[in-house]
């Protein structure tokens, strides 16, 4: 398996890298098959991604084990110039031969080579004063009071969402910080303001409903069950890489700059994130970079291209761009995050029930002013009529779910009107 991974800000492009060598070198260390050494490596890609502290255990393995990888390429940035674009290939025996690949200009290499590494002068005790001082900024209070106003009816949220504010750790609630001390080099100092913004917390990426189904001791700790929910993922990903062959591709550039690194590369699937949605790239731009380097129907008739739609349905806008006026019911009912939980309860189970269809039909009118139909037909692209790698309406509440659900939904960073579009080329 083949995998291309554009990443735009370079300290997202850092821990990508970092946590996928853990994961590679893990598969084929001779310690690969210990246990021990397994829940090691999944604690430490967890912490890595997550975690504004690590333990010493941690901070060891990483240097013992992956900053000797990235000090590969050191010798090799001697003597260019910022701006010379250098390749490296880091291959490993585990499988029939994984290797992960990065080019980057050499400026962008000592980012990541020393993305690890903190200065010396940033003590525990001043790492966190800055990670609170963007957690618990004053001038955002607004901001964190509205996402907790969504959590009106899940108050236990609201405690490990302002633990996770306070300390900066993804651990089950009642686990023991005392050894996270040492701060994540990949995340100081200059991630940490992107990383744990209302919209930053980790459950944005997940499934709220699979989290909650977690088995945990502790029932309403949904950030504990999000920590042994990701160790089942994360485990299973070694597990499967163990005897499987896997290419990573790691890009830092442009989203229009991507094609012209992809040569003549063709793709079983290509997903495209929100860029569609904030009207960075028209679909038209969007079929004119990447369709070529879908696989034709000859090749793979389920060959897929993905374009995601965080906020369009709440967004209105014609053809040019053109901000148009919703009817003042459909903006009182507009959406699930704007849910007022004090409402009446015949007003939650209306909005509940029948605002899907609303934005069905909105979503719909969306494409048809955007002209999603006829761009696709001139691009030799056609939209799937069923959608077969993610549901359509991906994590929006299921009509058989129970209110208990929904306010796990409501309470969740997500905007649960994303929206994903699936393509393929005609003739398929």
């Amino acid at each position: 398996m083949d995998v291309t991974i554009n990443t735009e800000r370079i300290a997202f492009l850092a821990r990508n890298v970092i946590v996928s060598l853990c994961a590679l070198d893990a598969t084929q260390s001779v310690q690969g098959h210990d246990q021990a050494y397994m829940s090691g490596t999944i604690d430490t890609i967890i912490h890595v991604w997550y975690s504004a502290f690590l333990t010493r255990d941690i901070v060891q393995y990483l240097e013992e084990r992956i900053q000797p990888l990235l000090e590969q390429v050191r010798h090799h940035l001697d003597g260019k110039t910022p701006d010379t674009v250098l390749e490296h290939t880091w291959k490993f025996s585990g499988g029939r031969g994984s290797y992960l690949r990065l080019s980057l200009p050499v400026v962008r290499w000592n980012y990541v080579i020393n993305s690890l590494k903190t200065p010396t002068a940033l003590s525990y005790q001043v790492a966190k004063a800055q990670m609170q001082h963007v957690t618990l900024d004053p001038r955002r209070r607004d901001a964190r009071e509205y996402h907790y106003s969504k959590m009106t009816d899940s108050p236990h949220l609201r405690m490990v969402y302002q633990r996770f504010l306070e300390d900066g750790m993804l651990l089950p609630f009642g686990h023991s910080r005392l050894d996270f001390v040492y701060p994540n080099g990949a995340l100081f100092p200059e991630d940490i303001k992107y990383g744990y913004a209302e919209s930053g917390s980790p459950l944005a990426a997940w499934g709220v409903l699979d989290v909650n189904k977690t088995p945990w001791a502790a029932e309403n700790d949904l950030y504990g069950k999000l920590y042994f929910f990701l160790r089942g993922v994360i485990g299973n990903i070694l597990h499967w890489l163990g005897p499987n062959e896997i290419g990573l591709c790691f890009h830092n550039v442009p989203i229009r700059t991507l094609p012209s690194r992809l040569a003549s590369g063709k793709y079983d699937r290509i997903e495209v994130s929100n860029v569609c949605g904030r009207e960075e790239l028209s679909i038209r731009d969007t079929f004119q970079l990447f369709s070529g380097h879908l696989k034709d129907p000859a090749d793979n008739p389920h060959a897929t291209l993905m374009t995601w739609f965080v906020n369009a349905a709440k967004e209105p806008k014609d053809a040019r761009g053109n901000a148009q006026s919703l009817p003042i019911t459909f903006r009182l009912q507009l959406l699930y995050n704007n849910f007022d939980s004090k409402a009446p309860a015949s007003h939650q189970v209306f909005t509940l029930v029948h605002v899907p269809g609303f934005i069905d039909r909105y979503f719909t009118e969306y494409m048809n002013t955007r002209e999603f139909e006829q761009i696709a037909g001139e691009s030799g692209m056609e939209m799937k009529s069923e959608n077969t790698v993610v549901d359509k309406w991906a994590v929006r509440p299921k009509d058989d779910d129970t209110m208990t659900d929904h306010y796990l939904y409501l309470s969740s960073p997500h905007p649960l009107i994303e929206r994903c579009v699936e393509w393929r080329k005609r003739g398929s």
